[in-house]
């Protein structure tokens, strides 16, 4: 509580997973996927549905498609009342083949696969958005657009100067980061063209893979600068790339930690340090 500054605990979940993701929707936090022990995934469907009203969970029913089991989900996103979900590896570390993606609709308990035909290839981490007409899909070489409203796909070759990485979709354009460099692309899709930055300045913005980005409404905030293990901004209106709070760099948080925008500030908690070996960062901070 930001007002009181405290904390307190809540319910434990149904199943205690790692690996899920959790998305607040429709007035609940979800947790989406998970590995509950080393031969246990929840199945996709049977999400875990928190009220914070009653401080109670419960685990889905899950009606509707009968979905593939998965863990390590990386695309996930809500549009504040569905959850949207696509691609992720099974309990055997495989990539999921068949029911790739759907939506789950918590206030009606049901999941319903997306159509598969004409969909991206589920053969790397994957990252989305939503644009309000359109769920996007990033792969590694592959940009797939299902529309919402005919429920249909059109998928694409990512341009070869791109490879596919976390992404921001700014309300007008989407914002993709090399995984395995400094260049920061931007698609447009009204006129289907994507745009390249290259950040050759000494702060050299490399993107953390599976850390997520927020938008502020003015900029994408990612992990990554310099020794990947410090927040930076992307304007892309000044197409600059900035690194911010450099007090959090002490830290050395790289992956695992989870953030928030919350309209005026950024708040992370967790995560593990760069230390060798790796090791649990210390508490969390605010940057704003």
């Amino acid at each position: 509580n930001p007002s009181s500054d405290t904390w307190r605990n809540v319910a434990d979940l149904a199943t205690p997973v790692d690996s899920g993701v959790g998305l607040w929707a429709d007035d609940r936090f979800i947790v989406l996927g998970g590995r509950s022990s080393a031969s246990s995934v929840l199945t996709a469907e049977r999400a875990q549905i928190y009220d914070p009203s009653s401080n109670t969970w419960a685990v889905a029913a899950g009606t509707g498609a009968a979905l593939t089991e998965r863990m390590a989900l990386s695309c996930a996103v809500t549009d504040g009342d569905a959850v949207y979900f696509w691609g992720g590896r099974t309990a055997a570390s495989t990539w999921v083949a068949s029911d790739i993606g759907a939506v789950l609709d918590p206030s009606v308990d049901s999941t319903t696969a997306l159509a598969s035909a004409g969909q991206p290839d589920n053969d790397s981490l994957v990252y989305c958005a939503l644009t309000g007409t359109e769920f996007l899909v990033v792969t590694d070489d592959q940009l797939g657009r299902y529309d919402l409203f005919t429920e249909t796909w059109t998928t694409q070759s990512l341009p070869s100067s791109v490879e596919g990485g976390p992404c921001t979709w700014t309300g007008r354009e989407l914002i993709v980061h090399e995984v395995t460099g400094p260049d920061i692309h931007v698609w447009n899709p009204t006129t289907d063209q994507w745009t390249t930055t290259s950040i050759t300045d000494s702060s050299n913005v490399v993107p953390v893979e599976v850390t997520p980005h927020v938008w502020t409404g003015d900029v994408a905030i990612f992990l990554g600068l310099g020794s990947s293990d410090q927040y930076a901004t992307f304007g892309p209106r000044t197409v600059t790339a900035t690194g911010i709070g450099s007090d959090l760099n002490s830290g050395g948080r790289i992956v695992g930690m989870s953030h928030h925008w919350t309209g005026d500030r950024l708040l992370v908690f967790g995560g593990l340090s760069q230390a060798s070996p790796l090791t649990v960062a210390s508490g969390g901070a605010i940057f704003q």
